[in-house]
């Protein structure tokens, strides 16, 4: 890897910052925090924690020397950690083990295929312990621990976006991801896959805290006793789908999400997962199990098609008086108490197997006489019991009759959705780099003028922009299809201004915005000069 950035200090702790990675030039000190740029694939500490130089002593900026360093100070800091495998091979007793976040910092990578974070000693891969912090654009995968094999999150509130949280194992639980009770996470398109855990607490997620996920498949996670989630805090499932989870008791056990706190699930889509055992005082079902005195509010979902081996197949105890709008492949042991006529009772869900069908995470497209079509809430947000404005893939709901589908899929005749965007010199008409969420961008550092690409598979009839709030910004019906518009490839350049700006485009079957939609992309990201 070249040496892209370095720091130097000076006798106040400032040094001046250049890298390209994200073509960004910033002060690094004490008052506006610092950015970090790994150079190296090393596995070894930082010299002097807290200098505001990320230097292991031999010329280098390893992830874990950034990390260090980060956690040393006060500021908000960013970590770049470019593409490539970052081997965590240094022993806990040499300084080693799990990377310990503790402090306001955003790791950001270079693309959840392309930045891997690989533990190779018994450890967790990330502990954050302190803290407002970003993970974007990157895979975790390796870790075993006593639990929390993947990310421990203790006290802080912690963003992940674009993620990838594979092949980790905690003997308790948490094989995936652990949030104890103070920590507070947010998780927007997140695959959760091939996490394990020996006890009973979680293959995929163990929440003891407030999660929120969005847009996201908690898929084949395996523990003792709850396979995909176990949830003793506050949860909150949002176009998510839980499929493919299961666990390796042969008595008792939960495949798809334990509820043992407070549960909100819109538009999720809980199928395929396998449970054992019919002990009514124990763990059983295939689906999702409510203990007693807790509290499961499900609207707009699907919950068929799960395995409960000799016990209850979908659900199991008592959903909440305000549930509406869903679909429950099998009643045997769950109490609807309220509203049942908005439900759909003991029928097949009708929907394909797990497959990317559009969107950056795993999901279940319902199939053409699926029940759950056209059925959930029929009234769009603000009302109380609306569905989700988008699907898993990005898809606007509703499509087709006006009603949107029950389940984490949104039913769409488009094929066509936005991957990401690029960066691109409107002056040149080339390609700078991708833009990803959490991108810091430098005004200064950039060519004089700028637009930014939607990046699509196909050919829609149109794509639509959204920027800053502004929902109709520009409307494109030939490709490229830029923020700013072109005339035959000719970029037009788009001011961008200091500040946080978000964006998002969503293609149409027609031209003008017209037609089906498909899967749209949104990020955020920031500038500076």
């Amino acid at each position: 890897m070249n040496t892209i950035f370095r720091k130097s200090s000076s006798l106040f702790g400032i040094g001046r910052c250049r890298k390209d990675f994200f073509l960004l030039l910033i002060l690094c000190s004490s008052v506006v925090g610092c950015t970090y740029q790994v150079d190296s694939f090393l596995d070894l500490p930082d010299a002097d924690p807290g200098d505001y130089v990320c230097d292991t002593g031999r010329g280098l900026c390893t992830l874990r020397a950034a990390v260090m360093e980060a956690s040393s100070s006060a500021t908000e800091d960013t970590i770049l950690v470019p593409a490539g495998i970052y081997n965590l091979n240094l022993p806990a007793v040499d300084g080693g083990g799990r990377l310990v976040i503790a402090n306001n910092v955003t790791v950001q990578g270079f693309g959840k295929n392309n930045t891997i974070i690989n533990q190779t000693v018994a450890d967790s891969v990330i502990q954050i312990t302190n803290g407002e912090v970003a993970l974007n654009n990157f895979t975790v995968q390796g870790g075993n621990a006593q639990s929390g094999g993947g990310i421990r999150i203790d006290n802080a509130d912690v963003k992940i976006t674009d993620l990838t949280i594979q092949d980790n194992f905690g003997f308790t639980g948490g094989g995936g991801v652990l949030v104890t009770q103070d920590g507070d996470v947010t998780m927007h398109r997140v695959s959760v896959f091939d996490n394990q855990a020996q006890g009973a607490f979680g293959g995929g997620i163990w929440n003891k805290g407030t999660l929120w996920v969005y847009e996201s498949v908690i898929t084949n996670n395996q523990s003792n006793r709850a396979g995909g989630i176990r949830n003793e805090g506050n949860l909150n499932l949002r176009n998510v789908t839980v499929s493919g989870n299961s666990v390796s008791s042969p008595s008792a056990g939960v495949g798809g999400i334990s509820q043992n706190g407070f549960a909100v699930l819109n538009n999720v889509t809980v199928t395929d997962n396998t449970g054992s055992g019919n002990d009514p005082g124990s763990f059983r079902g295939g689906g999702i199990q409510t203990s007693d005195g807790k509290v499961t509010v499900v609207k707009n979902s699907i919950i068929a098609g799960n395995h409960g081996g000799v016990g209850p197949d979908d659900c199991v105890g008592t959903l909440s008086g305000d549930s509406k709008y869903n679909l429950i492949g099998s009643t045997e042991a769950c109490t609807i108490p309220s509203f049942v006529f908005t439900f759909i009772l003991d029928q097949s869900a009708n929907l394909g197997g797990l497959a990317f069908n559009g969107g950056p995470t795993l999901n279940h497209m319902t199939n053409f006489n699926s029940p759950a079509r056209d059925s959930a809430y029929q009234f769009p947000p603000p009302a109380i019991d609306a569905c989700e404005s988008h699907d898993q893939r990005g898809v606007p709901r509703p499509q087709g009759v006006g009603t949107c589908d029950m389940g984490a899929v949104e039913y769409t005749s488009a094929n066509h959705f936005v991957t990401g965007f690029m960066l691109v010199d409107a002056a040149n008409d080339i390609d700078i780099k991708p833009l990803l969420h959490g991108d810091w961008l430098d005004l200064s550092a950039l060519p004089s003028e700028i637009s930014i690409r939607a990046m699509i598979g196909a050919s829609p009839g149109s794509v639509v922009f959204e920027f800053d709030g502004n929902d109709s910004f520009q409307t494109e019906n030939i490709a490229p299809y830029a923020l700013g518009g072109d005339s035959s490839g000719d970029y037009q350049p788009v001011t961008l201004s200091v500040g946080e700006h978000s964006i998002s485009a969503t293609p149409y079957a027609s031209s003008n915005g017209g037609g089906a939609a498909g899967g749209s992309w949104h990020i955020s990201f920031n500038v500076i000069e």
